[in-house]
């Protein structure tokens, strides 16, 4: 089942160092990306498989690695970067499980706990890395 595109929130680094070893203008890059996310009452069953969804908090950790192909250009002060790469991230995830929908569009759900209390499930989880991209800037 894919990842569901949600609006989580949190930060995000990644540091990509360009070895320009084919030419002067294209790059091979070992990317390392590290995020950690969170949302706060979604209606989801990822990753499970979907049923009527379950109200739920997510938190995520998120390791990911890939290499990345890309070639710079200048013209005359400015800058194009364009790149395409794949790897595969390692996903730590802690979800808080409240209840479940009886329905897929209705509001209705038994709640898992009669106190309301989250049921607690960490799942470890791959995922593929997909990197394609365009940058545009100005160089000096």
């Amino acid at each position: 089942m894919p990842m569901p595109l949600y609006n989580y929130n949190g930060f995000s680094v990644t540091t990509y160092p360009k070895f320009f070893v084919i030419n002067p203008r294209t790059y091979v890059s070992f990317v390392f990306m590290y995020r950690y996310l969170w949302a706060t009452g979604i209606r989801t069953d990822w990753p499970e498989p979907p049923h009527n969804g379950k109200l739920q908090v997510q938190y995520r950790n998120d390791f990911g690695f890939s290499l990345r192909l890309g070639m710079m250009r200048n013209y005359h002060g400015l800058v194009v970067d364009w790149y395409i790469g794949g790897g595969l991230k390692y996903i730590m995830l802690h979800q808080l499980v409240y209840g479940s929908y009886h329905y897929h569009d209705s509001g209705s759900m038994e709640w898992y706990n009669t106190d309301h209390s989250p049921r607690i499930q960490d799942q470890n989880l791959w995922a593929p890395v997909i990197n394609l991209g365009l940058k545009i800037g100005f160089g000096f």
